[in-house]
């Protein structure tokens, strides 16, 4: 009866912000008009468009000879959207093969496009019978004055994990299962120029956790942490953001600072009470100064400050909105009480055009132990990419890159828009 309060309390805040948000997507929808001119692209030599940038779609085009307008859905219609379909198939390394559909929607809500708002779907199924939908947006009001950040996921996950730490190693892997269901939503309101208060509603909710196999003899972290075949955390966030970027999916100058205070409470559903604290600071630098390749820099801080998590709420690799952090590195793979993140990627044009490019990357974590809770060591990280510019109305690359760590491992990466 317990759980089924809790759970129902949980549900009953995710109804609330999914009516919210969802009259808010219907009146940006009615904001996002055509313009009443002929936007139609002009073609010379072989189809290519008449401006210097060009895109996937508009590329593929031409070389098919194909007629100007038979393929246009990418086509300036003002203030969108600007809708990206790409199924695809890959390799992670949590994952192994996977087929993704991912979707990309951007468009604007102010008639003189100061930022763009973004909606990213994610679907994915692997090899070792994974499936997980991701969405997270951003979108702004008419105004600008409201801002909505969403990430919302449900997970059919069975994966490993290899303890707490920043010294877990390869052969502390114990393989689990579970089903996760997770709602995020911040509501925001911008005080001053670029700067936003506000407040969220968070709940990660696992069910169905099994463990599949541990290393013989040993009891892992997992086991000795404390589980249960179910957990749930839910509550309530204060956040503060600052973003001067004039879009967040492919960002070329500006900054973006967040913080959040998450307060988990039993009221509320959660297994008991626990608080955390998420800092997230990212800066883009034109370099050379007025060219298009730019320098960015990330600074990732997640901190349990009071309470005991359940063990897969605890800060862990590829664990940020966009499950990024540490390209290298399986999802999980390191994981503890506190952890600390950095990242520094250079991206660089290949094409004049902007249909391709590239970038190289570095980064560095480190983990709190348990249940010392102190640091005690650093994971570096590093790697390089190529993107393909797939719609140029709203600046979208599909990004696909190689990194590599420790321990021998490495894979590849993909990702609609940028990493960060």
């Amino acid at each position: 009866m317990l759980i089924r309060n809790r759970i129902f309390r949980s549900m009953a805040f995710c109804i609330f912000f999914i009516c919210s948000y969802q009259s808010f997507l219907l009146k940006a929808q009615v904001n996002g008009v055509k313009n009443g001119s002929d936007d139609s692209l002009s073609m010379e030599n072989r189809n290519v468009p008449a401006t210097a940038e060009l895109d996937f779609v508009e590329f593929m085009r031409a070389e098919l000879k194909l007629k100007p307008h038979s393929l246009d859905t990418l086509k300036d219609i003002g203030l969108g959207p600007f809708i990206t379909a790409l199924p695809a198939a890959g390799y992670a390394i949590q994952s192994g093969y996977i087929g993704v559909i991912a979707v990309s929607s951007t468009f604007f809500t102010d008639h003189e496009k100061k930022k763009a708002s973004t909606i990213l779907s994610n679907f994915f199924y692997s090899q070792y019978h994974q499936y997980w939908t991701i969405i997270n947006s951003l979108i702004y009001d008419n105004n600008l004055k409201l801002s909505f950040a969403g990430d919302w996921r449900y997970y059919q996950f069975p994966t490993n994990t290899f303890g707490l730490g920043s010294r877990s190693s390869p052969a502390d892997i114990t393989g689990i299962d579970y089903s996760y269901l997770k709602f995020h939503q911040v509501v925001l309101r911008e005080i001053w120029p670029d700067f936003f208060l506000g407040t969220g509603y968070h709940l990660d909710h696992y069910s169905n956790i099994d463990i599949n196999s541990t290393a013989p003899g040993v009891a892992s972290d997992f086991q000795k942490y404390g589980y249960s075949t179910h957990s749930t955390s839910s509550g309530v966030s204060l956040d503060a953001v600052f973003d001067d970027r004039p879009s967040s999916v492919n960002p070329r100058s500006g900054m973006y600072a967040s913080f959040m205070y998450r307060n988990n409470t039993t009221f509320l559903g959660s297994d008991n009470n626990w608080q955390g604290v998420v800092l997230d600071i990212r800066k883009y630098i034109p370099f050379p100064e007025n060219s298009d390749n730019v320098l960015a820099l990330w600074s990732y801080d997640n901190m349990i400050i009071k309470g005991n998590p359940p063990y897969l709420d605890l800060p862990y690799t590829a664990g940020d909105s966009y499950s990024n952090t540490e390209r290298g590195y399986a999802m999980g793979r390191f994981r503890g009480e506190k952890y600390v993140y950095m990242e520094s990627e250079y991206r660089y044009g290949i094409l004049h055009n902007g249909l391709l490019s590239a970038v190289v990357f570095a980064n560095a974590a480190s983990f709190s132990d348990w249940p010392s809770n102190q640091f005690n060591g650093i994971i570096p990280g590093g790697g390089g990419g190529l993107r393909v510019k797939i719609n140029r109305h709203s600046e979208t690359n599909v990004a696909l890159d190689y990194g590599f760590g420790i321990e021998g491992s490495r894979g590849f990466f993909f990702n609609v828009g940028e990493v960060f």
